[in-house]
């Protein structure tokens, strides 16, 4: 493959039919994650596994406990040596270096945890699945020195709940009857105002108020006070001191729920398309929004129709110059950037079968980390961080076969070639300059390359 400076992986259009190869990305060192990491785990199950008796009757719900929050401690070294805790448990590692804004953990008789590092690299986020379980792990490198006052400003807050676990309720011979807690599928929005002297207000769900005190390395308590009483709250910081993370979880005769609470710094000045070009990764976890027990009749749960409605996933996307966006997801799709005040991030998805949907993203001052909270279809909590830049020739700029033609992320002076015969042969399609799409002319049997350069 002879690939010039600064040009992209190549697609081949035959008819419908295309060939998608990547250049080789390099990315940043460990160097630059070295340091004292924090955050959170947020686990459901991978599906509601139903035992059935030979009536079809549920007799067992077994991952209905399958539900969990975990707070972490940890210390990466420069040499990719890391130990901590997970949950008050011992842990120790390898971290490595494995692509563009990727970042691999290794620990002793596990599988290996994929994360995606933001250009900051303050910030890790894992889609991952366990065993039997969907994780989203979070964490963030945590400020040398912190103070409430470093806090001060606006910020957006994203809330992502589902039950502490499902309770099955079973007559006598072990018939489920009920399984409850699905009320506690949900999501809130809101906004808080943080004052130099470490007193905060805002709305998530019901209004709040309370304060702020540094606790530890990259740590702050919040005690807040809403209309239901005083809690405290303990959240992880980053660097960057523009994200705050926290989980909580009760289960009581009254509540029965678990939380990540997520808190995204408003930039100082209005985002542009400049801010948003470059390569992304997505971290996604879904769940229902609810669940539908269906019942036989005498009353015994027979099914749960959202039962499979859990899902984990982490993609790519690739932002041009001029806020439209190629992206790698389940299937190939296109989008664009809306870009509004206090962060506010809207963006459209639109995939190959021309299905359309709409996410509101929060962006971080750093404008290097968009988190969302979205219900339109069951929940999902997203995470895109933006990768860190390759140094190199080779560079992903999000080529694509879509419909008949071509995609990619526009930038200036960028622009398509053709080839009709590789390794060489490649002429500039000099009126694709700066734009980033194209329809080609085929033949029945005729075969073209494609890449992207600047």
């Amino acid at each position: 493959m002879n690939i010039s400076p600064r040009t992209d992986r190549f697609v081949c259009l035959a008819s419908l039919a295309f060939l998608l190869a990547s250049g080789v990305a390099q990315a940043q060192s460990l160097t630059t994650l070295a340091g004292h990491w924090s955050g959170v785990n947020f686990d459901t199950p991978a599906q509601l596994v139903l035992d059935k008796n030979a009536q079809g009757q549920v007799i067992n719900v077994p991952s209905r406990q399958n539900f969990a929050v975990v707070n972490n401690q940890l210390d990466i070294a420069a040499n990719g040596s890391f130990s901590g805790t997970t949950g008050g448990n011992a842990i120790a590692g390898t971290a490595a270096v494995g692509g563009q804004g990727v970042v691999t953990f290794t620990l002793p008789g596990q599988p290996v945890i994929s994360l995606r590092a933001n250009q900051s690299q303050d910030f890790l986020a894992a889609a991952d699945a366990p065993e039997n379980s969907h994780e989203m792990l979070l964490l963030v490198r945590s400020p040398a020195v912190l103070a409430v006052a470093d806090l001060a400003g606006q910020w957006n807050m994203l809330q992502f709940q589902t039950p502490a676990e499902l309770v099955q309720v079973q007559q006598p011979g072990g018939l489920v009857t009920d399984v409850q807690g699905g009320g506690s599928f949900e999501t809130f929005t809101g906004t808080m105002t943080v004052n130099a002297s470490g007193t905060i207000s805002g709305t998530l769900g019901d209004a709040f108020n309370g304060t702020l005190a540094v606790t530890g390395p990259g740590q702050l308590t919040a005690t807040v006070t809403t209309t239901s009483g005083t809690f405290p709250l303990t959240f992880h910081v980053n660097a960057g001191k523009n994200l705050m993370l926290t989980v909580n979880r009760e289960l009581t005769q009254v509540d029965n729920f678990q939380e990540v609470i997520m808190i995204v710094r408003s930039p100082a000045n209005v985002a542009t398309a400049a801010d948003l070009q470059g390569p992304w990764k997505i971290n996604n976890l879904a769940t229902p929004s609810g669940i539908t027990l269906v019942r036989d009749n005498q009353g015994v749960v027979t099914d749960i129709s959202e039962r499979n409605s859990f899902e984990v996933g982490q993609q790519t996307l690739t932002a041009g110059n001029d806020r439209f966006f190629t992206a790698l997801l389940d299937q190939p799709a296109t989008g664009v950037f809306t870009i509004g005040s206090q962060g506010a991030v809207d963006v459209t998805l639109t995939n190959r079968l021309g299905h359309v949907s709409a996410v509101n993203f929060k962006l971080n001052a750093a404008k290097d980390t968009l988190l969302a909270i979205s219900s339109t279809e069951g929940n999902e909590i997203i995470a895109l961080t933006k990768a860190p830049a390759v140094p190199g020739a080779a560079q992903d700029h999000g080529l694509l076969t879509f419909g008949s033609g071509v995609v990619w992320a526009a930038g200036t002076g960028r622009k398509l070639q053709i080839s009709t015969q590789l390794p060489g042969g490649w002429t500039d399609l000099t009126v694709t300059t700066g734009q980033h799409e194209f329809t080609p002319t085929l033949g029945p049997t005729e075969a073209k390359f494609f890449r992207v350069t600047e």
